[in-house]
């Protein structure tokens, strides 16, 4: 099992323990099964592989896996102790009061950096910000003129003098508007947009704080709230909901326990309409008046169902980009067994795309860029000497590298970077066809679970839908499947046929003669297909000789796909297939016996089979040696020869004499 296959068993596991509920991508709140919780104070993410566990009340990582029954080995990554949240404190905290003296000078400084007095604006408010400590951080002065209209303005005391603006911001983010007020409760928290609806609260003796604006969300460190119970009062306006969204996405991530206001239910008047408003028209409400207003869940934080009228919907054609097999905006499966030349049929489709050749059938395809991310093989010696011998235009095809992330760079990831490679293929405009070689690794999960193969493959799914463009992914077969139907041959999960819309199968018979074939279709006809031969040319790069594969199209075959596929598949003996199997493993680099041995037994492949396979593959066995030891000493490494095609045991296949075929450029 891989370690990401591991991780996902261990989050699922997690997951149903803790009855956690999302928050956010990657993030699931839930109550901390490690003490007493009322309301969820444990925060779950999913990052890099690994699984990150915070308890916001300070329970330790170690303490929260044994209320699972999991080991803290089994979240993979380097595991911190939880720092201890900041708890509410009693009411009997002393908070510390701004003197009469430091007031009247911060009001002095606000006139002397605010509006001058000819514009017409005028001092209205002034509203200290303070650290959990108690220390002024900065001031944000409000100004109103006569029609009704204010400026903001920050401003603070740089230690030699008031200046405008704000400090620096602290790493954790800004000082919430009355944090040390709000510490020292220990009832729910109000969360309003703006300063005068804090003030409005807190005159009824309620917990209320604020960022600022409606945009200061993001901005400010909401972490002194964390497993606290909190309730949004947004403006009755857009922003107000932008600020509600923002706010609840922050506290869901910190195990608060969070509602909104009702404003439908309240039936308030006109855009912009906000706590303190409410509270000036009903100026007999009560603490408990207030906290028995109507709430509901926040909008984003449940699932919220789409309908949509099928009389809304307009009927289309689908959109081929090769008729009756590659649909544009939507997933295609090309699986088959290694050795069949599943890449590079797919780089000769690719080409033809790039050039607007000639396809299989003869048509010509619509010319447009490609997108081609492989896992599997070297770009430099393998896929562009391909690429060239089949047509290509190069100057269309792309193929995806790394990521950056800041000064960091890492190897791409289908399972989580399709939306970045969305954007980039959105800059190069023009994408029509995308290969992803092999598909599985789009899957973070297990590949042989149906939701976790459906979950991993709809970014996929979204981005040939965004680009319209068609998605191809190569796979492999199962082993031991030749008897299986054709769409049933697919490893891992049904649900890799069961999503893609039209899957494709390749096989070759004894005397190297291959087959392709359409094994399913859901928006088309389904059988049929083409004879192929994979052909190796003599070619010069960079001075050097060197042995280049191309797919060689044949004629057109007629009927059902398990047919057209039994007619030239043998039954292969258990040695072949451990043939292919080991060069499969090899094909990628030198590997040792005892990695060898363990794959063997996960595969259940009989290791004096693969002994076997070695002979015939003339694999190369030797130890690796250990500097400063002696003989003996060190793993055995296996390797294939130097040519590729006499370790797949190509060249030991009997002559057989050419069979007349078509050589399209795609």
């Amino acid at each position: 099992m891989s370690n990401r296959q591991a991780i996902s068993k261990t989050l699922e596991r997690l997951l149903a323990a803790t009855s956690a509920k999302p928050a956010g991508k990657n993030q699931w709140s839930a109550p901390c099964p490690a003490h007493d919780d009322s309301s969820p104070s444990l925060s779950i993410g999913l990052k890099n592989d690994s699984i990150g566990l915070t308890c916001h009340a300070g329970c330790s990582v170690d303490a929260i896996c044994k209320a699972v029954g999991i080991q803290v080995a089994d979240l993979g990554g380097r595991q911190r102790a939880a720092k201890p949240a900041a708890k509410p404190k009693p009411l009997t905290v002393t908070i510390p009061q701004l003197s009469d003296a430091e007031l009247a000078e911060a009001r002095t400084a606000a006139g002397k950096l605010g509006p001058h007095k000819l514009t017409g604006y005028r001092l209205k408010s002034l509203f200290p910000y303070r650290t959990a400590k108690g220390a002024v951080w900065c001031y944000r002065a409000r100004y109103d003129n006569a029609s009704g209209e204010k400026q903001i303005l920050p401003f603070h005391w740089n230690g030699a003098d008031w200046v405008k603006g704000e400090p620096r911001v602290p790493r954790g983010g800004k000082p919430l508007y009355c944090l040390p007020e709000t510490l020292a409760t220990d009832g729910p928290v109000f969360v309003v947009e703006g300063e005068k609806c804090v003030n409005a609260l807190r005159a009824l003796e309620l917990a209320a704080t604020t960022s600022g604006g409606a945009k200061s969300a993001g901005k400010a460190d909401w972490s002194p709230l964390a497993g606290r119970s909190c309730i949004i009062w947004p403006d009755n306006d857009e922003p107000g909901d932008g600020y509600a969204a923002d706010v609840g996405e922050a506290l869901a991530a910190l195990g608060c326990a969070v509602t909104c206001i009702d404003l439908a239910a309240l039936d308030l008047p006109g855009d912009g309409y906000d706590a303190a408003d409410w509270l000036q028209d009903n100026p007999k409400a009560k603490a408990r008046d207030v906290l028995a207003l109507p709430t509901v869940a926040l909008r984003g934080s449940e699932p919220e169902v789409t309908l949509i009228r099928a009389a809304d919907v307009q009927a289309k054609p689908v959109d081929w980009l090769w008729d009756g097999w590659l649909a544009r905006s939507m997933l295609h499966i090309l699986a088959g067994d290694g050795g069949t030349g599943k890449t590079t049929l797919s780089l000769s489709l690719a080409a033809a795309v790039s050039q607007g050749g000639r396809l299989p059938d003869g048509t010509k395809a619509a010319q447009g860029n490609v997108l081609f991310w492989t896992g599997e093989d070297a770009l430099a010696e393998v896929l562009i000497p391909r690429l060239q011998e089949a047509g290509a235009d190069m100057t269309r095809v792309f193929f995806v590298r790394d990521v950056g992330e800041g000064r960091e760079r890492r190897a791409f990831d289908p399972a989580t970077d399709v939306y970045a490679l969305e954007q980039q293929a959105r800059r190069i405009g023009g994408v029509a066809l995308v290969v992803v070689d092999p598909i599985a690794s789009a899957v973070a999960g297990d590949s042989h679970k149906n939701t976790e193969v459906r979950r991993g493959l709809q970014p996929l799914v979204d981005l040939g839908e965004a680009l319209g463009a068609a998605v191809l992914g190569i796979t492999h077969f199962s082993k031991n499947s030749s008897s299986r139907r054709a769409t049933e041959r697919i490893i891992g999960s049904v649900a890799f046929s069961a999503l893609a819309r039209v899957s494709m199968v390749t096989v070759m018979g004894k005397d190297g003669a291959c087959r392709f074939v359409r094994s399913k279709s859901n928006v088309g006809p389904q059988g049929d297909g083409f004879e192929y031969r994979i052909e190796v040319a003599d070619r010069e790069l960079d001075g050097k000789a060197t042995k280049v594969s191309s797919v060689a199209w044949g004629g057109p075959l007629y009927g059902r796909a398990d047919e057209l596929l039994e007619q030239v598949e043998a039954k292969r003996l258990q040695r072949d297939e451990a043939c292919d199997w080991l060069y499969q493993l090899l094909k990628g680099g030198p590997i040792t016996s005892k990695e060898l041995k363990a794959k063997a037994a996960d595969d259940g492949v009989a290791w004096r089979t693969v002994e076997r396979a070695k002979e015939q593959l003339d694999v190369i066995a030797e130890r690796q040696g250990v500097k400063g030891k002696g003989r003996g000493v060190g793993d055995w490494i296996w390797r294939l020869p130097a040519s590729s095609r006499e370790a797949a045991g190509v060249a030991k296949a009997s002559p057989q004499p050419k069979r007349p075929a078509t050589k399209y450029s795609g």
